[in-house]
């Protein structure tokens, strides 16, 4: 619920896509408000004070870029994220996840606008 009422998910949907590589994962500080969690990881993102935020998954990453990860780390996944990664390989523009796109513009613009004060003027 806090992620919703958070000004950096204003307007972006409870549910959305992102890219997420990495098995990593964190404990939230003292004073943190958990505001995001996956099915892989449950501290996706974090703030404190609404001013300084933490966030565990990529919603910047395009499909060339993901394909460079993908090809970098291949010889070194197993199993599931080895077959992760030879699906990216194999995506072409169309089947990559457009709307991942306008919420990473979304929430770069909450954060301009909401948090850190800044306008598009």
């Amino acid at each position: 619920n806090q992620g919703r009422e958070s000004p950096l998910f204003a307007d972006i949907p409870a549910l959305m896509q992102v890219f997420q590589w990495h098995g990593d994962t964190f404990d939230l500080v003292d004073g943190s408000c958990h505001l995001a969690r996956s099915q892989a990881c449950q501290n996706q993102v974090f703030s404190i004070k609404n001013r300084f935020f933490g966030i565990q998954f990529h919603v910047e990453i395009i499909l060339d870029e993901a394909k460079k990860w993908a090809s970098a780390y291949l010889p070194s996944l197993k199993d599931d994220e080895k077959q992760s990664a030879l699906s990216i390989l194999q995506m072409d523009e169309e089947e990559w996840p457009k709307k991942t796109q306008g919420i990473a513009w979304k929430i770069f613009t909450n954060f301009c606008e909401s948090i850190a004060g800044l306008s598009r003027k």
